[in-house]
């Protein structure tokens, strides 16, 4: 939301999804990532790469960004690690397909995800990855 446009114009979204890719399970092998989970009462995280990459866009580019969350990952416990995130709209979904349907229909211009198999269950040539999604975004 560059410059806090209020037009009617629509922006173009890039869709990311949160889980295991933004949120991610902490494997607990630190005594640092053991305390956190203590205190927090979590053993969930963020990867802060797809964080940068989520506020970066955001925050200086005139696109909005979605993330998509996969009906049996969403709780309350996740929706609340998500109040500090930049982002326009969650997203609940049951199946991949309602990823491809909003690629054609042109709600997503990217969907970012690094897991492979979920990449191919959309099967989409904007359905991505980080590396990729950083290339498109140097180049412009």
């Amino acid at each position: 939301m560059k410059g806090n446009d209020l037009s009617n114009r629509v922006a173009p979204t890039i869709a990311f999804r949160v889980d295991d890719f933004l949120i991610k399970k902490i494997k607990n092998k630190s005594i640092k990532d053991k305390l956190r989970n203590f205190v927090l009462g979590t053993n969930y995280g963020f990867d802060e790469e797809v964080l940068k990459a989520i506020d970066y866009i955001f925050r200086h580019t005139d696109m909005t960004v979605d993330l998509i969350i996969s009906k049996d990952f969403y709780s309350e416990k996740v929706v609340s690690m998500l109040k500090d995130v930049p982002y326009s709209r969650l997203n609940v979904i049951v199946s991949e397909l309602e990823i491809k349907i909003g690629l054609n229909l042109n709600d997503y211009i990217y969907y970012v995800d690094n897991d492979k198999s979920r990449l191919s269950k959309v099967g989409h040539k904007y359905a991505i990855d980080l590396q990729q999604l950083n290339n498109i975004i140097r180049h412009n």
